[in-house]
C-alpha cells in the first residue's frame, strides 16, 4: 500500500480550473479590447489621458493632498460625471453631512459655487442648482450618496455598500453576454476616518488594512474604487515648494510625490493609481482661475503622460484652456 504525501501538489488536479479562469480572463480582455468593457469616465481629458481613457473596473486610485488642496470638490466632480454617463456609483462621504454634499452636487449642474448655496447666496443661484437637480433626478443618474452622521463607518462593511449597489443596477451593468462586467464606482472621501473591527490597531496601520481591503473589494465587486486620502500640510508644501521659492508641481518626476502617501498609511503599495492634487496659489488667479496639477505619482500600467493640468476656480475644476480656446 502506497501512501500519499500530505500536502503533495497535483497539477493534474487543478489544470482543468486554471483552464477555465484562463479563458474567462481573455473573454474579459476582448472585452475590453472592443470597446465591450470600457472604464469609468472623468470629466477632464487630460486626466482621461493619463489613465488611459478613466478609471478601469478592478482598480484602485487613491487622491492625495493636503486641506485646502480641493480632493472633495475633485472627487464630487468625478462621481457626479460618472452617473451622468449611467455608471452607478456610490459615494462614501465620512467627513461631510448631506446638507454640504448636496449643495456641491447641485452646485456642479448649475454651474455656481457650492458655497453660495450653503452659506446664502442669491437665490437665483439655489433656483439653478434645484432645477438641475430635478432633471438629474428624472434621469434617474444612479448616484447613492452615503453620509456618516452618528457614528464612523468601518471599512469592513464598505463592500456591503457596493455589492448593494451593483445588486440595484444589476441590469445597467450587464454587458452584450449578460455578465456583470461594466464597472460601477465606489468612492471613498476619506480613508483616514474609516473605522475598523480591530482593537489597538493605530491609524497608519489601520490606513494600510483599509487600503488593501478597498483594492480586494475593487477587484472581487469588478468595481473602480477612488479613495481620497489627505497629508499634512507641512508635509505637503515641502512636496510642491510651497514657501520655499516657487511651485513645483507640474516640473519634474511625479514619482517622487510618493513620499506624500507613505505618511497615510503606505497607500502605495495597494493602490493601482496614485494622484497628487494641488492647486498654485502663489500667484493672482487668471480669468480661469487658479492652475492646477494632477501628478500621476504611481501608475501600474504605466501611463501616457505624467501631469493633468486644470484650473481651479468657484470650488470647481475645469479643463485648462489649449491653444485652440486661447485664439
Amino acid at each position: 500500500m502506497t501512501t500519499k504525501r500530505p500536502g503533495k501538489f497535483s497539477l493534474a488536479s487543478r489544470a482543468p480550473l486554471a483552464t477555465k479562469q484562463f479563458a474567462s480572463y481573455r473573454r474579459e480582455l476582448l472585452k475590453r479590447l472592443d470597446g465591450t468593457i470600457k472604464p469609468v469616465p472623468v470629466p477632464w481629458t487630460s486626466l482621461s489621458d493619463c489613465l488611459h481613457g478613466g478609471l478601469w473596473p478592478k482598480t484602485c486610485t487613491v487622491v492625495n493632498g493636503a486641506t485646502g488642496a480641493g480632493k472633495t470638490s475633485f472627487a464630487v466632480a468625478i462621481a457626479s460625471h460618472a452617473a451622468k454617463h449611467g455608471v452607478p456609483a456610490v459615494y462614501l462621504s465620512l467627513e461631510l453631512d448631506g446638507e454640504e454634499m448636496a449643495a456641491r452636487l447641485f452646485a456642479i449642474e448649475a454651474g455656481v459655487p457650492w458655497s453660495s448655496l450653503l452659506y446664502g447666496g442669491s437665490r437665483d443661484s439655489l433656483d439653478a442648482a434645484t432645477e438641475m437637480a430635478l432633471v438629474a433626478r428624472k434621469k434617474e443618474w444612479p448616484l447613492l450618496v452615503m453620509t456618516q452622521d452618528h457614528r464612523r463607518l468601518k471599512y469592513e462593511e464598505v463592500g456591503h455598500y457596493v455589492a448593494a449597489l451593483r445588486k440595484k443596477y444589476a441590469s445597467r451593468l450587464a454587458d452584450s453576454d449578460g455578465e456583470l462586467n461594466q464597472p460601477c464606482l465606489l468612492v471613498v472621501d476619506y480613508i483616514q476616518l474609516l473605522d475598523t473591527d480591530e482593537d489597538r490597531m493605530d491609524v497608519r496601520a489601520r490606513v494600510g488594512a483599509a487600503a488593501t481591503y478597498l483594492r480586494a473589494v475593487a477587484r472581487d465587486q469588478h468595481a473602480a474604487v477612488l479613495v481620497v486620502s489627505s497629508v499634512s500640510r507641512a508635509h505637503y508644501d515641502r512636496l510642491t515648494g510651497h514657501g520655499g521659492g516657487g511651485f513645483k508641481l507640474g516640473r519634474g518626476d511625479p514619482a517622487m510625490l510618493l513620499a506624500s502617501a507613505k505618511e497615510s498609511g503606505d497607500l502605495e503599495y495597494s493602490a493601482d493609481n496614485v494622484l497628487v492634487l494641488a492647486v498654485d496659489r502663489s500667484g493672482v488667479a487668471s480669468v480661469d482661475g487658479h492652475t492646477a496639477w494632477v501628478g500621476v505619482a504611481k501608475a501600474r500600467w504605466g501611463t501616457p503622460q505624467p501631469w493633468a493640468e486644470l484650473r481651479f476656480k468657484d470650488g470647481a475644476f475645469r479643463e485648462a484652456p489649449t491653444m485652440r480656446d486661447l485664439k
